[in-house]
């Protein structure tokens, strides 16, 4: 918000009394006083042999305040095995190492977006479910005649 706040002074002259006239501007700036919080996200279904590099959500946190400026990251518990990236500034997740199936069928990743402005913090956590699908391999049988 903008306000204008215009200013005359008058001396005490009698006979030719002398003024001035200012305009004062006032601009109220937003605080980053909200806490950011997540959306619920349902669980990610990946497929078996996913390339790395390969983005499987995109995380957004809200904010109420004017221009926030979020970013995202892992908590520390929250990346099983590093098999998971995230852009921090765009939220992007995206496959960091190989997956096998076999050994970790569902990985529970732990968001966090931060929010800093001078010597203060706030951290909002949110999970996420990763769940790997098998891709059925049709095998092929020999038979001898």
């Amino acid at each position: 918000s903008t306000y204008r706040l215009e200013i005359e002074a008058i001396d005490g002259g009698r006979n030719n009394p002398l003024s001035a006239k200012c305009t004062l501007k006032i601009q109220i700036i937003d605080v980053n006083d909200n806490a950011p919080f997540f959306p619920g996200y349902p669980p990610v279904n990946i497929r078996e042999g996913i390339e790395k590099g390969t983005v499987i959500l995109e995380v957004t946190a809200n904010d109420r305040d004017l221009t926030p400026e979020l970013q995202y990251m892992f908590a520390p518990e929250g990346n099983p095995s590093d098999a998971f990236s995230i852009d921090r500034y765009s939220g992007k997740i995206t496959v960091a190492k190989a997956l096998d199936h076999e050994v970790t069928p569902v990985y529970h990743l732990i968001v966090l977006v931060s929010i800093g402005w001078g010597h203060n913090l706030i951290l909002e956590g949110h999970n996420i479910f990763v769940r790997r699908r098998r891709t059925k391999s049709t095998t092929r049988r020999r038979t001898s005649l």
